[in-house]
């Protein structure tokens, strides 16, 4: 608020505080659908560990919050590219309409190619890597982390189509869709959970991405023709495979965490490689990493 002030002060703006009634109620009437949505996502995101705690037992509940919070932990990279997508979409949607489905799909891409192989190499390697992150006793929520981490993907689609929503002015459409999908995820904790036990809440989370995401989709795709193409569904599944096998060979060999850490360096080679091979790397990224060329020496006889 301070640095606010200070930069409309130095611009010649010297706003009055005064107290106005009907735009504050006005405010408040706007601001309602995120209010509630922000209530909801927060009682249901505690509905499953008050009936867990009643049903197994606050001592039995490590491995589940461990491995629920574990996948939230992951997406921070969701997080990241979709605040680096709004500016630039926007700016492209403005001077370039051409140009701004290729960002999209491009977003899309990437976006796929990241957190689609992370959560199908997480699924396969749960025990081990709650293990090497909280140590013995936590495999318990490997089931769990399986299924909520798959969450990921039909986020990072949902959060790019939510902001290409938004740069087309349907910012109504992102907010009731954004509702519906809460209220959908909130509806089914309760029963999925007195129901299916610690696996009902992940898949109440897991539904409800995949509804948000179907929300959005048909809007977007009108908004941005050109959205997606059958040859990116191909490049992501190849990624994903590429991922899977090595973590497959070492269930199939018995597991433990020295497989699953040999599995993983050759997942990541062979994703790495294929990546690089589908262009399907930012290509700013990669110029930003390009060393200059130094310049030619003199040839002297």
């Amino acid at each position: 608020g301070v640095y606010l002030w200070f930069g409309a002060y130095r611009a010649g703006i010297q706003p009055r505080l005064t107290w106005a009634p009907a735009e504050f109620r006005r405010l408040l009437k706007e601001a309602a659908p995120f209010f509630g949505q922000g209530l909801v996502e927060s009682i249901s995101s505690r509905l499953d560990l008050i009936i867990l705690g009643h049903t197994l037992g606050n001592a039995n509940l490590g491995g589940y919050t461990a491995a629920r919070q574990l996948a939230g932990r992951a997406g921070v990279v969701v997080d990241g590219s979709g605040t680096a997508l709004l500016p630039s979409l926007a700016h492209l949607r403005a001077t370039d309409p051409a140009g701004a489905p290729l960002l999209l799909r491009g977003t899309l891409r990437w976006m796929l190619a990241v957190t689609l192989p992370l959560a199908v190499a997480t699924a396969l390697a749960a025990p081990e890597i709650l293990l090497l992150v909280f140590g013995p006793g936590f495999e318990s929520g490997a089931t769990v982390l399986g299924l909520q981490i798959f969450v990921l993907p039909f986020t990072a689609v949902a959060v790019a189509l939510g902001h290409a929503l938004f740069v087309a002015h349907r910012n109504k459409q992102v907010v009731t869709t954004s509702v519906a999908s809460t209220t959908a995820t909130t509806a089914a904790v309760i029963p999925g959970t007195l129901l299916l036990g610690t696996i009902g809440a992940p898949l109440a989370s897991l539904l409800g991405r995949m509804l948000l995401t179907g929300l959005r989709l048909p809007t977007a795709s009108r908004e941005f023709p050109g959205l997606w193409a059958a040859a990116e569904t191909r490049r992501v599944f190849a990624v994903t495979v590429a991922v899977a096998v090595p973590f497959v060979a070492a269930r199939l060999a018995g597991g433990g965490l020295v497989l699953v850490i040999a599995a993983g360096m050759v997942a990541t080679a062979g994703w790495s490689l294929l990546v690089w091979r589908f262009h399907m790397l930012p290509a700013p990224l990669l110029r930003r990493f390009r060393l200059p060329v130094p310049p030619a020496l003199p040839v002297t006889e």
